[in-house]
């Protein structure tokens, strides 16, 4: 099978179920499950839009989107059309008397959600049509606006377009932390041995991986 040559018509919940089956394993196992990974795509392929959800605490081209755990909570409470307890229980995401009973960490936000959006989310597992790309050009306009009504009706629309365990990843780039154990540090070494300096030179993620991906295209 060959390469794919574009990181963005990539399913995103195959990037999801990628992302959940590093919980189990060791640091050392991550990246290479990540190095193994990333081989399924060109050596000249434009790897920005993927990035840029794996390390989202680094994308400083969308430094942040206005949305912390409360806002998040009121969003999808609404969306969900949740029953008082179980809004509560995304309000109150650190209360582990409300999460006992759930298969969900009390203290992680998007763990809870899942919980809650499991049974409601009307995409379905394995249906989900969004991308890579996709999910990209939402976070851009949800980033973009200052409008607190426009922020809601975009995360509102990516939402309904997504399945519990896409929601559960994208509040997880929302909130600029992924939680599966690696740092963009060891991520980018391992991706290559020049990328780790290019970052600290520019700061820039987009600058470094375009860096990287001229060195092949000249190649």
């Amino acid at each position: 099978m060959g390469k794919l040559s574009s990181c963005e018509a990539e399913g995103f919940h195959q990037l999801c179920l990628f992302l959940e089956s590093l919980h189990l394993k060791k640091k050392e196992d991550k990246l290479q499950a990540l190095e193994h990974y990333l081989r399924r795509f060109d050596a000249i392929c434009d790897l920005f839009p993927l990035f840029r959800l794996l390390l989202p605490s680094v994308d400083h081209d969308r430094s942040t989107y206005g949305l912390k755990e409360t806002n998040l909570a009121k969003l999808y409470g609404e969306m969900l059309a949740l029953p008082e307890g179980q809004k509560q229980r995304l309000l109150r995401w650190k209360d582990p008397a409300l999460q006992e009973g759930y298969r969900c960490a009390a203290g992680d936000f998007a763990s809870v959600l899942y919980s809650v959006a499991e049974a409601r989310a009307t995409v379905k597992p394995g249906e989900s049509t969004l991308t890579i790309g996709d999910v990209n050009a939402a976070l851009d306009r949800i980033h973009n606006t200052s409008d607190a009504g426009e922020k809601r009706t975009q995360l509102l629309d990516l939402a309904r377009r997504a399945s519990a365990i896409e929601q559960k990843w994208i509040a997880k780039i929302i909130l600029k932390d992924l939680k599966v154990g690696f740092s963009h540090e060891s991520v980018l070494k391992r991706f290559h041995p020049d990328a780790m300096d290019l970052y600290n030179r520019s700061s820039m993620l987009k600058q470094v991986l375009d860096t990287i991906r001229l060195q092949y295209i000249r190649a």
